[in-house]
């Protein structure tokens, strides 16, 4: 089961309709059906889902939903019974510190860039 703040890679078993893969997403909240329908409209996207998931709750007042951030910040609500189970990865991450001998301002600039250009928005240079 999800923890919250706690992130996480998994799979969907709709991927024609809740997309495939989903990676590095930190669980913000785990809702009931009167709180999920407060962010969307869940009782639709069930609907949608009861003929392609197997052994899906008929009722979505008896799944447990729960509130991701992707990596961008955007919000992704997705029932726990829509999630393959099996395919559910910890993601655990730390703090990278590295020493690069004899660089210049310039390597500095570069070195920034190339981590910015790969993702990496949030790093501290220091000499």
């Amino acid at each position: 089961m999800f923890e919250r703040k706690k992130t996480y890679n998994f799979n969907t078993l709709a991927p024609s309709i809740l997309g495939a893969r989903y990676e590095n997403m930190k669980v913000v909240s785990i809702l009931d059906i009167s709180d999920a329908m407060k962010i969307e409209n869940v009782i639709s996207k069930h609907a949608n889902l009861l003929t392609i998931i197997d052994n899906l709750p008929k009722d979505p007042g008896d799944c447990d939903f729960i509130s991701f951030m992707n990596s961008s910040g955007d919000i992704v609500l997705l029932a726990n019974e829509y999630i393959d189970q099996n395919s559910i990865e910890v993601v655990t991450t730390f703090d990278l510190n590295l020493t690069i001998p004899n660089v210049t301002t310039e390597d500095t600039a570069l070195v920034m860039a190339i981590l910015k250009q790969h993702g990496y928005n949030n790093v501290i240079i220091t000499n």
